[in-house]
């Protein structure tokens, strides 16, 4: 049921695979985008993963924008090209995620970000929950053979089911993350019932995407037994950016890893106490 994800792995028997959702949150900085691997790093979670965002493949020139935070962007055309980074870019920054010893990951919103992410080496692929649906998304990724995480924000217990047997029949690695499309997610609607339906349904790593700007899901659900972990981080509570009141600062994901390690520790016990226990009634 485990698999690797680059230098790592994801699956039973594995502390959970902990992501730091950098998404918009750099503005557009070149700079900004390596902080937040340096930040994603001294937090000592395992992946830092962005966004590949190309305004002429995925946006038209007079896009409005759904909600204007703004300050300089006329469309979503103009933010969304704002935010793209060259091949170039985008090396130097999976580099420096390696250095630290931290998966890159990249979530593709066009079939040209998939080549681009492809040829320079990403590890796997991280779809998000406005595309689960997406068949040609689905495809060009299951062309590259590379283990998925998927999030189900959004997602119907049946389009769920379509995508677990879509990579299933082929035969690639994969996990399935439940996720709350509202930023922030206030705690009531986590819905910790729907990741744990998961685990009864499907026979592969299940794990939960948060928004809710809080500890708290995470650190519940990896006492539950998630298998991955994914919150937004942001460098301080002034970060310029519509994600900030969702996101997580560094000292937050310490202490998410730091109760990774100790339920670890929790759940090697219980393992040594019961083979004790074994040996004793075998005796």
């Amino acid at each position: 049921m485990d698999f690797k994800f680059g230098k790592k792995y994801i699956g039973d028997a594995r502390k959970a695979f902990l992501i730091a959702e950098v998404a918009q949150a750099h503005d557009g900085s070149l700079g900004y985008a390596h902080s937040f691997i340096d930040a994603a790093s001294e937090a000592g979670v395992d992946a830092v993963k962005f966004q590949a965002h190309f305004a002429q493949y995925e946006s038209t020139l007079d896009e409005p924008f759904r909600v204007n935070f703004s300050y300089e962007d006329n469309s979503r055309y103009d933010y969304w090209q704002r935010m793209e980074f060259t091949k170039e870019q985008w090396v130097g920054l999976k580099d420096h995620a390696e250095s630290k010893e931290l998966e890159f990951l990249c979530t593709p919103f066009s079939s040209y970000a998939v080549d681009l992410l492809d040829d320079i080496g990403v590890v796997g692929w991280k779809i998000g929950s406005g595309d689960v649906g997406q068949k040609w998304l689905l495809e060009q990724i299951a062309q590259t053979r590379k283990p998925v995480i998927f999030s189900t924000g959004m997602s119907s217990i049946e389009s769920v089911d379509s995508i677990y047997k879509y990579f299933k029949n082929k035969e690639i690695d994969f996990s399935i993350l439940q996720c709350t499309s509202m930023y922030p997610t206030p705690l009531e609607n986590t819905e910790i019932d729907v990741f744990l339906n998961y685990m009864q349904m499907y026979d592969v790593p299940i794990g939960l995407s948060n928004h809710s700007g809080t500890v708290w899901p995470a650190v519940y659900a990896i006492a539950l037994g998630a298998k991955v972990i994914e919150v937004h981080i942001k460098l301080n509570d002034f970060s310029f950016g519509p994600d900030t009141s969702s996101s997580l600062s560094v000292e937050q994901l310490k202490t998410i890893v730091e109760a990774r390690e100790a339920f670890s520790v929790i759940e090697d016990s219980k393992n040594q106490e019961s083979l004790s226990l074994d040996s004793l009634n075998n005796d």
